[in-house]
């Protein structure tokens, strides 16, 4: 029997960051929350960082992918920041983040589903911090 507290994942994350009219005031920090009680923090802490200055195309999506290994189930935190406090929204333009789950069917195959499991295009000034769960399932 494993002792690991992670839980097996066939899957990956993408993450989607559609910019504002001023995207190099922008940044964003993914996080994982290993879970309570855990005895091992190997995938702990910070999985992504994009800086201020890393986004330079106005009104454009930028893509990342996370693999399996990279990822796990469990919980994440995603912050995002705006430099000059004037955030997303009306005469900056409307930016937007999305975080999909993919889970592959099996082993030996090439399928798979994807999932939205987290989407903000709200309105904030400084900063907003929203949490989501990847699991072996979907809802």
């Amino acid at each position: 029997p494993s002792s690991s507290p992670w839980e097996p994942y066939r899957g990956a994350m993408r993450l989607e960051i559609t910019t504002d009219d001023y995207p190099q005031e922008t940044s964003l920090k993914l996080t994982y929350i290993p879970p309570q009680g855990s005895a091992t923090t190997t995938m702990s802490g910070v999985i992504h960082d994009i800086t201020v200055g890393t986004l330079t195309q106005p009104s454009t999506t930028y893509k990342y992918s996370f693999q399996e290994g990279i990822v796990t189930v469990g919980t994440y935190v995603l912050e995002v920041m705006d430099s000059n406090n004037d955030g997303w929204c009306c005469k900056y333009g409307s930016g937007s983040v999305h975080v999909y789950q993919t889970n592959f069917q099996d082993a030996t195959s090439s399928d798979y589903k994807e999932e939205l499991v987290y989407r903000f295009s709200g309105i904030f000034t400084d900063s907003h911090k929203g949490e989501f769960t990847l699991s072996t399932t979907f809802s």
